[in-house]
């Protein structure tokens, strides 16, 4: 599928293009292709993390709404001073999850399934632990599991990060997260401090960022 803007005006009348994310270069990846949109227009660093963020946000909203046309993951990290702790919740399709641990695992469990509850939330845990790796003011964490729940072809899955010592003042984050089976994954991950909110996004060219607070 594509997203076609047509009779953009960029600056004057003559300026008309027709942005086609997934077909005008169907050789790149979805955030190539953003790149390589972007890269036309002769804007400053600031406009364009704007912009290619409006994109990325435009392009998760239609995956939520129709068919995913292309595989993402939203992260939560929520911190709480006072249990100096984080929550941290993750929404992704329910079939991309299951299918990533069934190639890992060579295995065929349906993740919904109520009799190998216990085993599904293991597999799913050991994953994400094999695929995220986060560090505070340069340690390292583990997440402990709380639970899952499901929402039409959506599942939710949570965590908390408990006994985290002092401040925080830097967060870095290595997130491969479905890499393996989507070449197009994108995951976004939120993080919540206070009043304050700064969002990174990993995808199979970006594996790893950080953020300082």
């Amino acid at each position: 599928s594509s997203i076609c803007a047509n009779n953009v005006d960029v600056m004057n009348s003559k300026n008309i293009f027709c942005l086609k994310l997934f077909s005008n270069n169907p050789g790149l990846s979805v955030f190539e292709n953003i790149e390589y949109f972007i890269s036309i227009f002769r804007l400053t660093s600031t406009m364009k993390h704007k912009i290619k963020h409006s994109l990325i946000y435009f392009l998760l909203l239609y995956n939520s709404i129709f068919p995913h046309s292309f595989h993402s993951s939203i992260f939560s990290f929520q911190y709480d001073s006072t249990s100096k702790a984080i929550e941290v919740s993750m929404k992704v399709f329910a079939n991309d999850l299951e299918k990533a641990i069934n190639q890992i695992n060579e295995s065929n469990f349906f993740i919904d399934s109520k009799k190998d509850e216990n085993k599904i939330d293991s597999l799913i845990f050991d994953y994400i632990g094999k695929t995220i790796h986060l560090r505070i003011n340069g340690k390292e964490y583990n997440a402990n599991w709380v639970g899952k729940e499901f929402e039409g072809d959506i599942v939710w899955c949570y965590f908390e990060i408990t006994d985290i010592v002092g401040n925080i003042m830097n967060i870095s984050i290595e997130n491969k997260f479905l890499f393996s089976s989507f070449e197009d994954q994108l995951n976004v991950l939120h993080f919540f401090m206070d009043s304050e909110k700064k969002t990174i996004m990993t995808h199979k060219d970006k594996t790893f960022d950080s953020i300082s607070f």
